[in-house]
């Protein structure tokens, strides 16, 4: 897929949550006092933040902060099972750098995009 397509994806998945967001904020029947500028700049904001927020958590686990919480799974595991040999952290580390994915850029940079337009609409 090129970055064009996955840019296009990205696009359309966030302006249908910026959308969905600002029509649970009432944006068609805004409420008493409140501009539909407010409504648009909280769901840019709203929406920004989790993106952001999970683009960046997608960056630490690739690498490879989380990795702990998994072998400690397995240690757990590999106690009801007695006869199986449990690999040492160093083994398992060894395998999941060979397996580790890649961070999600792009939802990262798109959430930032929805901060910064919720930026400028504060001062409209």
């Amino acid at each position: 897929m090129t970055k064009r397509v996955k840019h296009l994806i990205y696009f359309a998945v966030t302006m249908t949550l910026v959308f969905v967001a600002a029509v649970l904020q009432g944006l068609f029947n805004p409420p008493e006092g409140l501009r539909v500028s407010v409504i648009l700049c909280n769901a840019f904001f709203i929406i920004g933040v989790l993106m952001s927020g999970i683009g960046v958590l997608s960056w630490a686990g690739s690498k490879g902060t989380y990795d702990i919480f998994g072998y400690a799974g397995k240690v757990v595991l590999y106690k009801f099972k007695p006869k199986e040999q449990m690999p040492t952290y160093y083994d398992y580390m060894q395998e999941k750098n060979k397996n580790r994915k890649v961070w999600l850029k792009e939802l990262a940079v798109w959430g930032a995009i929805c901060i910064v337009i919720s930026v400028i609409l504060i001062f409209v």
